[in-house]
């Protein structure tokens, strides 16, 4: 599972976005770890569905690598507008960990924990 400060990281994000600090959301970069195995496909959905929040709308197309009993899988993600997200999960065994990136327009957004 995405660990449980996303929640508080999906509004620090729609803030800036808000208050106009990244401009236009354009290119979301995630690379997570999760303990379990069986939630490869649940925090792949997690992030696009910041994504989709944070750009406004559903994905027009969606492209899927890994997963099927693999430890990673990989979704890339296009928006009609442009938009576009790399997001991939894999498990481990040691800690789990969220590494993004959202650049904007105007500037860019940083996490890693």
């Amino acid at each position: 599972m995405i660990p449980d400060y996303l929640e508080s990281l999906e509004g620090v994000v729609q803030q800036a976005i808000d208050e106009g600090s990244l401009g236009t959301p354009r290119y979301l970069r995630c690379v997570a770890a999760v303990l379990e195995e069986d939630s490869l496909e649940e925090a792949v959905g997690a992030l696009a569905g910041l994504a989709s929040a944070w750009f406004g709308a559903e994905p027009s197309s969606r492209y899927t690598l890994g997963g099927d009993g693999s430890v990673y899988l990989t979704e890339m993600r296009q928006w009609s507008l442009g938009q576009g997200a790399i997001i991939t999960v894999s498990h481990t065994q040691c800690v789990p960990t969220l590494d993004l990136m959202l650049v904007g327009s105007r500037g860019t957004l940083y996490h890693e924990g």
